[in-house]
């Protein structure tokens, strides 16, 4: 039995300190769009102006490039960001994670000119752990 109670015992205490590790920031993709907003783009990407080469200046290699239906070059950024807590733990849940996505698509003409673009934003909360709400 007190086999069962030291095993029991480091499991808590290795459960412990890898919620204490988790609880932090992390970004996936590029950081670049990372604040972009519906009211900042506008600003760095003029419709029939800015050019793909600027674009590329900007905000670097696309994650993806594709061609529409009728033949345009559309671009995509892809940027996550994760969040982890240990706040609640053990009352409320383990880890409580924060998790956001933005997707920004620009669309060029045949010149290489933005010709349209689309900023997405997800939010996703997640929550799993030893007590669920």
């Amino acid at each position: 039995m007190t086999g069962r109670i030291c095993v029991a015992a480091g499991l808590l205490l290795t459960c412990l300190s890898s919620a204490s590790l988790l609880s932090g920031c992390a970004g996936f993709g590029n950081e670049r769009i990372a604040d972009a907003s519906a009211s900042s783009l506008p600003a760095q990407l003029v419709r029939g102006r800015t050019r793909q080469a600027h674009v590329r200046e900007m905000y670097g290699e696309p994650a993806k490039i594709s061609l529409t239906d009728g033949g345009l070059e559309m671009w995509e950024y892809d940027f996550s960001r994760v969040v982890a807590s240990t706040d609640s733990f053990p009352y409320v849940s383990f880890v409580d994670v924060d998790s956001g996505r933005k997707s920004l698509v620009i669309v060029f003409n045949k010149s290489k000119i933005v010709q349209k673009y689309t900023l997405n934003t997800s939010k996703i909360d997640l929550t799993g752990g030893l007590f669920t709400r």
